[in-house]
């Protein structure tokens, strides 16, 4: 009886609320789309350089990495098959590259093949923003599952 009063009275842990990390140059809107994201639960780190990007992820091992083009230091796609080979990195962490203009299939297959698993562009709706990071999120998650 006694081990069972001392499991009660234990704190419960606090919930894991995931972390995304938004690699940017442009401060503002790295600040706008983490808004959206903390609406939504998530802890947002904002990194501005490329460098600082991949740092980051290796230290704070986020659940998501969002990855602009806007990068000056660093191609973004560089910057993705940098993160996926990275075993402190991939490949449970969602990697999504955002683009300032419509992506063509060409750039998209690029993503992708630099191990993006999402490409958002213009235009950017927040339901779709939502419902693609869920989704690539999800699939991350479950796909890590499934290796364990």
């Amino acid at each position: 009886m006694a081990s069972r009063d001392r499991r009660r009275s234990q704190p419960a842990s606090p919930p894991h609320h995931p972390v995304a990390l938004i690699g940017s140059a442009q401060e503002w809107s790295s600040r706008a789309l983490g808004s959206l994201l903390q609406a939504k639960g998530y802890d947002v780190l904002l990194a501005h350089t490329g460098e600082s990007t991949r740092v980051q992820a290796r230290v704070s091992r986020p659940d998501l990495i969002l990855l602009d083009t806007t990068l000056t230091d660093m191609d973004d796609l560089d910057l993705c098959r940098a993160l996926r080979e990275d075993p402190l990195v991939a490949p449970r962490t969602t990697i999504i590259t955002l683009s300032e203009e419509p992506a063509t299939a060409d750039q998209r297959a690029a993503a992708l093949n630099a191990g993006a698993s999402e490409v958002l562009s213009p235009p950017l709706h927040v339901e779709d923003v939502y419902r693609k990071v869920e989704a690539c999120v999800d699939a991350t998650r479950a796909g890590a599952k499934a290796s364990e």
